[in-house]
């Protein structure tokens, strides 16, 4: 029935006239550019978490399984404001690349992933550093042993995240070509990694191998963004990692010390976020690309008075 309705359809508008005259044109190049990045990377997706799931079934035990499945979904929580912003991202990049105005497009992918880096920090801190503290909470004190397992995990999706959108810039500049290389790359680390690791250190020789799979595909694209207008970060952009990679340092180091409960590791954590917020302000522009959150007295206490820098227009 919609077979014969779309035929109708085809005949109404004259496209069947046009494909009996070799006259339509299909962007065969143009969808093939954009689907196979997709492609090779969801691969890469499948193999790093249900390939992963597979292997530890059948290299090692059903306990290995329960504790990197019950500590998984945490771990994601560290792409939580990662995917939120890709929704976003995407149009304004290909619109700002079209137009070629390659400084605003550098400038917004950097900002953007010190955005990422700073918010994400409260999600990276308790699944890393309070990761013990966190499991047995909700698992009770028979998946202790899984936070390392978490830790793991969360450390190379929060690099995943805080390196920001490369995979999605690499798509709208049209580098399929090195897309397929680094996915290809990217899988057979996966595949190795995960037999290697999981024979010997079971659920956490899982973990290392899927954020290893994470780390090196997104450095790799990272190396390729060099190379384009995107460049390196600046200054200020650096400093912001650099200040969040200290702060998870110290908290870890306090967590491993001091061993406080979860309570107390929740408050810290958050301190230590507003802090960087707070820190960090003169790099994240808050105040510039969001004016209106200025209104609130809290946030502008916080805030402070960010130095402009030019806001960039996407629109």
């Amino acid at each position: 029935m919609f077979g014969i309705l779309l035929v109708r359809l085809f005949e109404q508008h004259g496209i069947l006239a046009r494909i009996a005259r070799r006259e339509l044109t299909l962007p065969i190049r143009a969808i093939f550019s954009f689907s196979l990045p997709l492609l090779s990377s969801d691969v890469v997706f499948l193999l790093r978490t249900s390939m992963v799931v597979v292997l530890l079934q059948y290299i090692a035990t059903s306990s290995d399984v329960a504790a990197y499945g019950a500590v998984l979904p945490l771990a994601r929580q560290n792409l939580l404001i990662y995917q939120t912003f890709g929704f976003l991202f995407v149009p304004v990049a290909a619109r700002l690349f079209a137009r070629g105005e390659n400084s605003r497009l550098r400038e917004m992918y950097w900002q953007t992933s010190a955005w990422i880096a700073v918010a994400t920090f409260p999600a990276l801190a308790l699944s890393v550093a309070f990761a013990e503290p966190l499991t047995t909470l909700l698992f009770t004190d028979a998946y202790a042993d899984a936070a390392s397992v978490l830790a793991v995990l969360a450390v190379g999706l929060y690099v995943n995240a805080a390196l920001g959108f490369n995979a999605l810039t690499l798509r709208v500049q049209g580098s399929v070509r090195f897309i397929l290389v680094v996915d290809a790359v990217s899988a057979v680390v996966s595949v190795l990694a995960s037999l290697a690791l999981i024979e010997a250190f079971g659920a956490l020789g899982a973990a290392f191998a899927t954020s290893a799979t994470m780390i090196v595909q997104n450095l790799l694209y990272q190396g390729g963004l060099v190379r384009s207008p995107i460049g390196l970060p600046g200054a200020r952009h650096v400093a912001a990692f650099a200040s969040v990679a200290v702060a998870i340092v110290a908290l870890t180091a306090t967590q491993l010390v001091f061993h406080p409960p979860f309570v107390v590791g929740f408050v810290a954590s958050a301190a230590v976020s507003l802090a960087l917020i707070r820190i960090n302000r003169g790099a994240l522009q808050i105040g510039v690309y969001f004016p209106e959150l200025m209104r609130v007295p809290v946030l502008r206490r916080l805030l402070g008075a960010a130095p402009n820098r030019g806001k960039t227009n996407a629109t």
